[in-house]
């Protein structure tokens, strides 16, 4: 069986602040799609024979085809074209500072996984959220809607350190919902709720 072997990287636009992917699986086949109004420069990292560094340039689009979406969709060895599906999706909530954010979020588990001055990124397990950094920032009114698992011992770990929701300041305790589901939900400082749930069905 020939061995997958993969090759991601991040684009950069020349006309404004986008990013695309480009994914290549040797088994599967290739997909790829990017806008552009002028080119893209992609830095490259392989993994084929050895760790290679390289980079493509890819030249201007023609005029009709800017601003289009162009992707493409190679056969595998069974003649079929893979299907574009979604992989995830990931909260982003704009706070007032990263210190206050961190700090809360620290007793939530959370861990910071990237950041710079004006971007960050915490993780626990497999959820990340993402953040950016506005001291002018209005308080906020996202969602973020989280399925875990053992959620009375997660419950516990949190309240413990969090006793009192931080902008209204009440206990908040777990309720079963009538979909199928236990959940526990509190601000952060900022104003986004989270709402952690359990599936019980």
């Amino acid at each position: 069986m020939l061995a997958r072997k993969f090759i991601s990287g991040v684009f950069t636009f020349s006309d404004s602040w986008k990013i695309g992917i480009l994914q290549i699986d040797t088994h599967r086949g290739i997909t790829f799609g990017f806008v552009s109004e002028n080119h893209c420069t992609q830095d490259l990292r392989r993994d084929f024979s050895g760790n290679q560094g390289g980079r493509l340039d890819f030249p201007t689009l023609n005029r009709k085809r800017q601003k289009q979406i162009s992707s493409v969709h190679r056969t595998n060895s069974g003649g079929q074209v893979s299907k574009p599906e979604f992989r995830a999706m990931t909260p982003r909530f704009v706070v007032k500072d990263f210190g206050g954010a961190i700090e809360h979020y620290e007793k939530l588990g959370f861990q910071v996984k990237y950041r710079d001055e004006g971007f960050m990124i915490l993780g626990r397990d497999t959820v990340e959220i993402q953040m950016n950094a506005d001291a002018d920032q209005v308080r906020g009114g996202s969602i973020c809607y989280m399925t875990v698992s053992a959620i009375e011992t997660i419950y516990k770990e949190i309240s413990s350190k969090i006793p009192l929701d931080p902008c209204n300041g009440r206990h908040y305790s777990i309720n079963k919902q009538p979909y199928g589901a236990e959940e526990f939900a509190l601000h952060d400082p900022f104003g986004n709720l989270l709402i952690f749930a359990e599936p019980t069905d």
